[in-house]
């Protein structure tokens, strides 16, 4: 019983997890990584794969450009998306759509 409670409460807490907090974990999962651009018009891009966890859900815009907001931050004071694509990598063991999003961020 008491296991439970822990894990419910853990739960919770990651639920509500700031983007930094997520990008952190996600960054060392491998699922969130930060390179110089080859665009002309942008300086970096962020890349991050379509994880889906309680709480959270990359394939949604709403929760996936706040953590990589964040994460472009470490390379730029006043990153600005300029661009986001989608890039399909087949498909999970479930079923589900294997997607790599990456959003280009124009420093300053």
């Amino acid at each position: 019983m008491r296991s439970a409670a822990v894990l419910v409460v853990a739960l919770v807490l990651l639920s509500g997890c700031g983007a930094a907090v997520r990008g952190g974990l996600l960054a060392s999962q491998g699922a969130l990584s930060i390179e110089p651009s080859i665009r002309p018009d942008a300086d970096y891009d962020v890349a991050m794969l379509n994880i889906f966890d309680i709480g959270f859900d990359a394939s949604k815009p709403e929760d996936r450009r706040p953590v990589m907001l964040e994460k472009a931050h470490e390379r730029c004071q006043q990153p600005r998306l300029v661009a986001e694509r989608e890039v399909p990598n087949g498909t999970t063991p479930i079923g589900r759509r294997r997607v790599t999003y990456i959003a280009s961020f124009k420093c300053g």
